[in-house]
């Protein structure tokens, strides 16, 4: 499959400031290294027109910083994020300028990302009035036919955020990314925060979006069970790096790291009711100072001094399929 959008070894870091005692302790002699949060390490991933691509992982390891990535809302400290070859957003003058509207977000907490003080209506029309992707006297049709598609009543567009239920921001949050014509939609965490029958409605939503429209999905995610039912592709990642990848059925069915494996292991199942909840043991370590070879070896039951010492080099071992493992353990 050709790739529509493309992440190419792409690495972030961000430097925490200097606080006011270290630069007087600097002054004295005594200088603080700086601290360095390793969000993303070289991650390289693809995705195909009309492509859902699942991204999973423990809550801070990086996966809503490669997500902001992908849509151009962050520049890559090295690598680069591209739109049929070309850049998503540069650097210029240090701010961000986002090159292309054809890839949009869909941020984990709809309410904070809405204007409390505009209706839905004007936050829809917004950005496709300001590209001169609608003309103005279409703006009222427009909006109508875009709350439609995601299943709200076109009179909501006279509503403020407040006025609506958590699930029903979610789909404004949908509404106002498809207002603009994309042809990627990244949604970080964009089900977290509803309750499990409102869940089952969004993640509708998106199937049915996806059949209509053909949109490219990279959806950010810590739910496996919603990851399988929708994604085509699985990324499953750690601390800042992509440990296995390749079609959802394959890395569900026979997870090849030991962290996924993990990860699928404690996903709660009737049949497993009578021998107990195994999660991975231990907590993921800081990205401040993320471990020397392997991050995944100080929780990894079959790891080496090789793995301490060495970062294991991403291998093909099926088709379309990719692990970043020392060992073969599919």
């Amino acid at each position: 499959m050709t790739a529509l959008l493309s992440l190419e070894s792409v690495s972030k870091r961000f430097t925490r400031r200097a606080t006011v005692e270290e630069c007087l302790l600097s002054l004295l002699g005594r200088p603080m290294p700086p601290r360095s949060v390793h969000a993303v390490d070289q991650v390289s991933l693809s995705i195909g027109e009309g492509e859902v691509v699942g991204l999973v992982g423990e809550s801070g390891c990086g996966k809503s910083t490669l997500g902001r990535i992908a849509a151009g809302l962050i520049v890559p400290d090295g690598g680069s994020a591209l739109l049929d070859g070309r850049p998503v957003a540069e650097l210029r003058s240090g701010r961000v300028e986002k090159r292309t509207t054809a890839v949009q977000m869909v941020f984990q907490d709809p309410f904070a990302s809405l204007n409390p003080r505009m209706k839905v209506g004007e936050a829809i029309a917004e950005g496709p009035l300001a590209h001169g992707l609608w003309p103005a006297a279409e703006r009222s049709e427009r909006v109508a036919a875009t709350l439609a598609d995601v299943g709200l009543d076109p009179s909501y567009a006279a509503r403020f955020p407040h006025q609506f239920s958590g699930g029903q921001r979610a789909r404004i949050g949908i509404a106002r990314a498809l207002a603009m014509n994309p042809r990627v939609v990244v949604a970080d965490e964009a089900l977290a925060a509803l309750d499990v029958s409102i869940q089952a409605q969004v993640l509708n939503t998106f199937m049915d979006l996806r059949a209509r429209r053909g949109i490219a999905w990279l959806f950010i995610s810590h739910d496996l069970g919603v990851v399988g039912h929708l994604a085509d592709r699985v990324a499953i990642m750690y601390l800042g790096r992509i440990v296995e990848f390749g079609p959802a059925e394959a890395v569900f069915a026979a997870p090849a790291h030991p962290y996924t494996r993990g990860l699928i292991e404690a996903v709660p199942r009737l049949e497993r009711r009578r021998f107990g909840f195994h999660p991975v043991r231990g907590e993921i370590p800081s990205p401040l100072s993320p471990p020397s070879g392997c991050h995944f070896h100080p929780r990894c039951p079959h790891a080496v001094r090789r793995c301490r010492e060495e970062k294991p080099t991403p291998r093909q071992i099926d088709t379309g399929r990719m692990v970043a493992c020392h060992f073969d353990l599919a």
